[in-house]
């Protein structure tokens, strides 16, 4: 779970990302990997599993690009500016680690969550 300083945080960096143009999704990002200009490819959980298979069989041997399989509680979607997306890309280096490590301590403990849930049942 993240706290409000981390969320404002996260908040922060996709705003930056978003006014630097390094917030990519849909065609642009799979313009963005094919360059390897992406830094951070997050999955989101609307993302299918076909689709996700898809873009990691094209683009997953970039050893530069860091891949993350979100679902955690915070919005990417709503955070990158844009709705009904499967996937964001970050461009930028320094933001996509800043991204990066929040993130997946967010999804670390959704799932030590989740683990609890279903072992107390």
């Amino acid at each position: 779970m993240l706290s409000k300083e981390l969320i404002r945080k996260l908040d922060t960096y996709f705003g930056f990302a978003q006014k630097k143009h390094s917030l990519f999704a849909g065609m642009e990002l799979e313009d963005k990997l094919e360059r390897r200009k992406v830094s951070l490819l997050i999955f989101l959980p609307s993302c299918s599993a076909k689709d996700e298979d898809k873009l990691l069989c094209k683009y997953g041997d970039n050893p530069d690009l860091a891949i993350l399989d979100y679902d955690g509680e915070y919005n990417v979607a709503l955070a990158s500016g844009r709705e009904l997306l499967k996937a964001v890309g970050v461009g930028d280096l320094n933001l996509a680690k800043a991204i990066y490590n929040i993130l997946k301590d967010d999804k670390k403990v959704s799932e030590d969550t989740k683990e609890n849930k279903e072992e107390t049942k």
